[in-house]
């Protein structure tokens, strides 16, 4: 799959969390208004499924950023003297990327 294919499947424009109280589920809404996922909460609180609902929404820009910064990396020279390993750095988030575009190999 292309980079431009794996984009089409990301939900274009904001996405917004919003628990609902009487379900017990906390809900995505995409830029239409309508649901594109929802996290059931737990008979606790429900905070750690409430963070798991906000960093799906922030999902898009994350693979953003991630985007930005590995055309950064890729961009500068190579220094090993320096104690840093920017191909590794580099590796990391190529690794990111590919698993939020699905073209990562799955596990298990």
């Amino acid at each position: 799959m292309d980079n431009e294919t794996a984009k089409q499947r990301h939900t274009l424009g904001p996405l917004e969390v919003r628990p609902d109280a009487t379900s017990k589920a906390i809900f995505v809404y995409g830029p239409d208004g309508n649901a594109v996922a929802s996290v059931r909460r737990r008979w606790r609180g429900g905070e750690e499924q409430l963070a798991y609902a906000r960093l799906f929404v922030a999902a898009p820009e994350l693979l953003e950023a991630c985007q930005i910064a590995a055309g950064y990396f890729t961009s500068l020279p190579q220094h090993p003297d320096r104690g840093h390993d920017i191909a590794n750095d580099l590796a990391v988030l190529k690794a990111a990327i590919a698993k939020a575009e699905g073209t990562a190999e799955m596990k298990g």
